[in-house]
């Protein structure tokens, strides 16, 4: 087993952060304020409707008590850039159809909402996150102002729907966070945020850069610094880390490494872990690991470029304890009934309250329900290479 640190350090609340500034030529021409809350339209001007849109991505998935379904992407100018906003929409009819967006969350121009995020917290409040921040072509990475922030409104009537009311924008923590919190076995809430490492504008703390774990003990009220995987800053530069919890108490985290696994004392802030990393050299589809869901039945779920794959738990606790070499993990594609054209490894699936897992798909939705297991009735692809004739 390999043995890696895990920086652990005292808590420091995430709105308090220290940072300094990097000059740029023409810092005083500056006059945007990414900390302020951005302006949230509702009902949606026709500026953002599916017929004045150009592009859309970074989907995200959540299905409420009550069954409804609720969907959040960004889109916004023609690429990522200071014109991005971040929309809301919501189906009853599980997906058979949509809303038009509820509302959208625009802020002033030149700074970005972007990367948003849907969760049901264990109360049933439906909790929408996304990242804000400053967007200057002269930045050296424009998209990232080496800040950010993640942000939060919330409801606490999803069965609503589209009449829900919401609460006003909050400004949580720095950082950006594209996966959903984890409430673990402790009613503690774990926030996977990232502070990418690339300089720029705003230079934070270099013992807060990188696949961060932030705390609430308080159902996100506040939020402080909990502690950091060391992810090699060669390998992962944007870091996007999922986080889920075992039974026993050990912590699974998907970086740009693989899949770490952190036999760990929950009580003891991280400290004392031992990792076991898990790679392609492994059998992992990729050394990108987006996400990984686990099912009602023992199945780990991970979704990554090279699409959507499974493999039992029991496989990765075998590799550990050296009775095998290889995950043995097992690929999707239509001829397993997939409809879509691939999945969206940058956008979020998910596991309801039913035992169900829905995928975001590049082009909709794909749900998995272990309930209706049954031998497959999907003929395979066939593709005829070569006919003869007579042997000729």
């Amino acid at each position: 087993m390999r043995r890696f640190l895990v920086a652990f350090f005292s808590a420091l609340l995430c709105g308090a952060a220290l940072f300094s500034r990097v000059a740029f030529a023409d810092d005083a021409t500056t006059a945007v304020d990414p900390l302020a809350p951005p302006d949230v339209l509702r009902p949606v001007p026709e500026k953002y409707s599916d017929a004045n849109r150009v592009w859309q991505g970074i989907a995200s998935l959540e299905v409420d008590a009550k069954g409804g379904l609720w969907s959040c992407w960004y889109s916004g100018g023609t690429t990522e850039c200071g014109e991005n906003y971040v929309l809301l929409s919501y189906s009853g009819d599980r997906g058979e159809t949509w809303s038009a967006p509820i509302f959208a969350i625009d802020p002033a121009d030149r700074v970005r909402a972007f990367d948003a995020t849907l969760w049901s917290d264990p109360d049933g409040k439906l909790w929408l996150f996304w990242s804000q921040g400053e967007f200057r072509e002269d930045f050296p990475l424009s998209i990232w102002d080496g800040r950010v922030g993640v942000w939060a409104t919330t409801t606490t009537e999803p069965e609503k729907g589209v009449d829900a009311e919401w609460s006003a924008p909050r400004r949580l923590c720095n950082g950006i966070m594209m996966c959903k919190p984890i409430a673990d076995s402790k009613g503690r809430w774990l926030f996977p945020v990232a502070i990418w490492r690339q300089d720029s504008f705003y230079k934070l703390d270099e013992a807060l850069r990188g696949a961060d774990v932030y705390l609430s003990t308080d159902k996100g009220a506040t939020l402080d610094f909990y502690g950091r995987v060391e992810v090699p800053r060669d390998v992962s530069v944007f870091d996007e880390h999922n986080i889920v919890e075992k039974k026993d108490g050990s912590f699974w985290i998907c970086t740009g490494t693989g899949i770490s696994l952190l036999h760990t004392d929950i009580t003891n802030n991280f400290g004392d872990t031992n990792i076991f990393n898990f790679t392609s050299e492994q059998g992992l589809q990729s050394d990108s690991i987006f996400q990984m869901i686990p099912d009602i039945g023992g199945t780990v779920w991970m979704v990554s470029n090279r699409g959507i794959t499974s493999v039992p738990y029991e496989n990765f606790y075998e590799i550990e304890r050296g009775e095998r070499k290889n995950l043995n993990i097992k690929f999707y594609s239509q001829n397993d009934g997939l409809k879509s054209s691939g999945a969206n490894s940058t956008a979020l699936s998910m596991l309801d309250s039913h035992g169900r897992v829905w995928f975001t798909m590049t082009d909709g939705f794909a749900l998995y329900d272990p309930l209706k297991i049954r031998n497959k009735n999907v003929l395979p692809l066939v593709q005829i290479e070569n006919v003869k004739v007579d042997e000729t």
